[in-house]
């Protein structure tokens, strides 16, 4: 399993940072994280995705049955890209946001996924999410079936997911990830 998130306190809540080293040149890496036909590879969403500052981002949910908006924020190809993000409406002011940043290295690309949260609160299956997805990422980079690694399916009743159908490949381990995650986000 890849390296854990690790949160921060930060001055509107908490930053939690994922990194990921990737043996693929930033072009390929920034191409999988913007281009929407390519992000449905690893991501467990479809994603609509304006590439400018202030073009809109939805990403669709489909194996739970919801949508989440954001607005980029910011947009420097190929190494820096930023959107707010939140649930409900998609008139609603948004609350959260991730950083995504790209450093070259010699052995490729060197990947940090800020989330910058308001709370913790609950917030422990989302990032647990989020790290299975940059594990797919790499593995999809690395040349696997991205239909061998599908996000578990389920819906949100009362603010809780309830699952109906496990995770494969990677997301097989979702709900140990998310405990772990629980567990170290209680020590905060």
């Amino acid at each position: 399993m890849a390296e854990m998130g690790v949160a921060r306190k930060s001055s509107d809540g908490y930053d939690i940072t994922f990194e990921r080293h990737i043996e693929h040149p930033l072009a390929d890496v920034w191409a999988m994280l913007t281009e929407p036909d390519k992000i449905g590879t690893w991501f467990c969403a479809r994603v609509e995705l304006e590439g400018r500052v202030g073009g809109a981002m939805i990403e669709h949910h489909d194996h739970v049955g919801m949508d989440v908006f954001g607005e980029v924020t910011r947009w420097e190809p190929p190494h820096v890209f930023e959107h707010s993000w939140w649930f409900g409406d998609a008139t609603e002011s948004p609350r959260d946001s991730v950083l995504w940043q790209l450093f070259p290295e010699e052995s490729g690309t060197r990947l940090a996924l800020t989330d910058r949260r308001q709370s913790l609160d609950g917030v422990e299956g989302g990032l647990a999410g989020r790290h299975i997805c940059l594990d797919v990422l790499s593995a999809v980079l690395d040349g696997a079936d991205p239909r061998e690694h599908a996000a578990p399916e389920g819906a949100f009743r009362d603010g809780q997911f309830v699952q109906s159908r496990a995770g494969r490949g990677l997301w097989a381990d979702s709900e140990k990830l998310t405990a772990e995650y629980g567990r170290y986000f209680a020590r905060l």
